[in-house]
This record gives structure tokens, sequence and C-alpha cells, in this order.
């Protein structure tokens, strides 16, 4: 069975890590209501995003990522329902 891995970034920086899953897995198995979907190859802690502009997705560190057009408004909708419990 060929399986593909997943790769996670922390913003400590330092190595990736990875997991034989795919993607759908990792994310069905942190049912985290801070991880959203960007696209169909990335998930983002909310925690970290400091701002979204059209497409782009500011996160804290300075890195930008990349969110799809079919992503972006439900991305939207999180961090708004995100903000309303963390504030």
């Amino acid at each position: 069975m060929d399986k593909k891995y997943t790769y996670f970034r922390t913003c400590s920086g330092g190595q990736d890590s990875r997991v034989r899953k795919t993607l759908g897995e990792v994310f069905a198995e942190l049912n985290v209501p801070e991880f959203v979907y960007l696209d169909k190859s990335r998930v983002v802690n909310l925690e970290h995003v400091m701002s979204v502009k059209k497409l782009d997705v500011k996160l804290r560190g300075g890195e930008t990522l990349s969110v799809s057009r079919t992503q972006v408004q439900n991305l939207r909708e999180r961090i708004k329902e995100y903000l309303g419990r963390n504030i």
C-alpha cells in the first residue's frame, strides 16, 4: 500500500517532521477547531494567522502562504469564530 507522507512545519523552525499518512487522515485525527485547510495540500493553525489579504495568509514569523479561492471564505469564517472564542 503506497501512502503519502504529511509534513509538519512548526513556528519554532528547525527541520520539518513527517508521518506516513495522508493530510486528510492527519486532519481527521487532529480534530481541533484551530486547524483549517488553506488548499488541498496545506492546513494552518489559526493561532498563527496574522492577516488575510486577498489570497495571501501572513503567519506569525513573517511567512506568507497562499489560500485557494475555494477555501478563502471558509478561512475568513473560521477566523471570526476563532476570535470570538478567544477574546
